[in-house]
């Protein structure tokens, strides 16, 4: 269905027009699971679009989501280096305890090293579940045992 209405909007501009007319502002959110497909559509509304806000991760884009590719948000984020204010980057997280984010934030500085931002937890409650329990990931308890002990391992600061 992308791929239709990436080809009909790449071949009939009238109509690109008109449905970028009809909205004042193009809202990307996970931007981080865009496929280069979604992309190309994406830009060819957001070059007729007044005004254009994306949102997204690019610590999540590890992942793969169907096809995306982590490229497309750097690409994106190098394109808006130009451009004053352009991009906001968020520091804090509003939805984990400061117990998660310190392990997160640990696990993010091994992975990235100098790349990585960490986040400033602002979690406005506190929970009394620890912030790591249990991995389990199959019946092999060797791997099972040595992936705990590196994530114990990790958020301790060894």
């Amino acid at each position: 269905m992308v791929h239709l209405a990436n080809d009909i909007l790449s071949n009939n501009p009238e109509w690109l027009e008109e449905i970028a007319g009809r909205y004042d502002c193009l809202i990307i959110d996970e931007f981080q699971d865009t496929n280069p497909l979604q992309y190309s559509l994406l830009r060819q509304l957001q070059a007729r679009s007044k005004y254009t806000l994306i949102v997204g991760d690019l610590k999540q884009s590890i992942m793969g989501f169907q096809g995306s590719d982590s490229r497309l948000f750097a690409t994106l984020l190098q394109d808006s280096e130009s451009l004053p204010d352009a991009v906001k980057v968020l520091d804090g997280n509003w939805r984990s305890t400061p117990e998660v984010m310190g392990f997160l934030n640990d696990v993010g500085e091994k992975l990235y090293g100098d790349r990585y931002q960490s986040l400033v937890p602002k979690a406005a409650y506190q929970s009394d579940l620890p912030a790591v329990h249990a991995l389990r990931f199959n019946k092999d308890y060797g791997t099972r045992t040595r992936m705990r002990e590196a994530i114990t391992g990790l958020h301790q600061g060894r």
